[in-house]
């Protein structure tokens, strides 16, 4: 796999890992929000309980205020010296208080025997009164059964909401965890790919200057072809001149090996026909003249080997006079 792909690939999964994080703080928020919420509705509820116990309590007490002054308005031997307020707190007597007025209030009264009719009339008045306290003791334990069911209820739901709070509060702590892991993740990766981004810029500046160096060879290799090109043309340029002048040379040593067969049959001649100052004249002319080939022999030479020509063994070998008389 080559470095680019890995580094999308880390991309990739870093752009992963932030829209994981981004939804885990959203979620988070949601979850602090909703937390909130329930621990609103936990205080919520506790300040109802605590209103609905109050209720209880001050419907209990009214209940039992209401019973004793049933009891006191159907009692006659019992005067009344004024209406009592039985909703004060301040107004509600105490057993002992009540025995103590009782008492006070028996001695205080002059004796007077009651008949049959108000007896009876009495004892009617009293079942009366108890059953109607009777009555409003059972719709108030029946209210205070529906206020105490009310109360656990809510009780039970407070505590399943501090249950879910501490759910909550606990899968918080995970993704926070979770979070944490992944940011340091993140920043591993990070790392990573900057070293590798670091390596590619290298690796590009490295692949550059190759770029440029090959470049420059090729110009460089372009230029010694374009020369080596010119040299060639050169080459076989001055090789059909050698060529050419090795075809006059040819010719020419043709010529001269005429002459010299020539001079030679002419030499043989005036050697065996003529006398002795005939014959020193002749070889002295015949000298000159190999001189001058000899020199012409020697220039051509010059002129192949600057032109790279070969020359063949044959024309390095110099002909042999017959200098005897």
């Amino acid at each position: 796999m080559s470095r680019s792909a890995i580094i999308e690939r880390l991309q990739q999964e870093n752009r992963e890992l932030k829209s994981r994080e981004s939804t885990w703080t959203k979620r988070e928020e949601e979850w602090a929000k909703e937390k909130e919420k329930l621990e609103l509705e936990i205080q919520k509820l506790c300040e109802s309980n605590e209103s609905l116990q109050s209720q209880v309590n001050s419907y209990l007490n009214r209940s039992v205020r209401r019973g004793f002054a049933s009891m006191l308005e159907h009692d006659s031997e019992v005067p009344m010296p004024g209406k009592i307020n039985f909703d004060d707190d301040s107004s509600v007597l105490t057993n002992a208080q009540r025995k103590h007025r009782r008492q006070t209030q028996f001695i205080s009264k002059p004796v007077h025997q009651p008949s049959g009719v108000e007896l009876q009339k009495k004892l009617v008045e009293t079942e009366k009164a108890l059953e109607e306290e009777e009555r409003i003791r059972s719709e108030s334990e029946l209210e205070v059964n529906k206020l105490r069911q009310v109360i656990a209820e809510r009780d039970d739901r407070i505590r399943e909401l501090e249950n879910m709070e501490k759910e909550k509060h606990k899968q918080i702590n995970n993704y926070k965890e979770k979070i944490a892991e992944m940011v340091e993740k993140v920043a591993d990766q990070k790392q990573e790919i900057d070293r590798l981004e670091k390596m590619d810029n290298e690796n590009a500046a490295t692949i550059i200057i190759h770029e440029e160096e090959k470049e420059s060879l090729g110009a460089r290799i372009a230029q010694v072809e374009y020369k080596c090109e010119q040299d060639i043309e050169r080459m076989k340029e001055a090789l059909e001149e050698a060529r050419q002048s090795r075809e006059r040379m040819r010719l020419e040593k043709n010529e001269f090996e005429k002459q010299r067969e020539a001079a030679m049959h002419q030499l043989a001649e005036s050697i065996g026909h003529l006398n002795r100052l005939q014959k020193i004249h002749h070889l002295e002319k015949v000298k000159n003249e190999i001189t001058v080939l000899k020199n012409e022999n020697a220039r051509l030479k010059s002129d192949m080997k600057a032109k790279g020509c070969q020359i063949p063994e044959k024309e390095n070998k110099e002909p042999k006079m017959n200098t005897r008389w």
